[in-house]
């Protein structure tokens, strides 16, 4: 069964949910599983983006400067030079600089792995390995 829903019409979930076997509700329960993580990494992208308002290496406000991969950039708007005519700063960063995700590839992995840590208490005691 294949369930066609727009995004505004989330009411009518339940109404489709009583009307599927126990098979399709399966099947949807493992694609909603698959892209929990996916969707944990963007609110953590999100909010951080939304928190960016100063350069975090000269404290001067930032402008938007696109996105790649989904991950927002900002430049700073400090283009000041100093005494022998070299930018102040005017440099270019993404919303995870300065946060432990900062150049890493897959961040969403290892937001799932920081997560089953913080819930088991070690990181031997993972329900699947870490691969990244």
């Amino acid at each position: 069964m294949l369930i066609s829903m727009k995004s505004k019409q989330p009411k009518n979930v339940e109404a489709v949910i009583d009307k599927m076997t126990a098979n399709e509700i399966a099947a949807v329960l493992a694609a909603v599983k698959k892209w929990e993580r996916q969707v944990e990494g963007d609110l953590v992208i999100k909010e951080r983006a939304y928190k960016m308002t100063h350069c975090p290496y000269c404290s001067s406000p930032v402008m938007r400067w696109g996105s790649k991969n989904g991950v927002p950039h900002f430049k700073c708007k400090n283009e000041e030079t100093d005494t022998a005519g070299k930018k102040v700063c005017g440099k270019t960063f993404n919303a995870l600089t300065g946060t432990p995700l900062a150049r890493l590839h897959h961040f969403d992995k290892h937001i799932e792995s920081a997560k089953c840590t913080c819930i088991t208490g070690c990181l031997s005691a993972r329900p699947q390995p870490f691969l990244v």
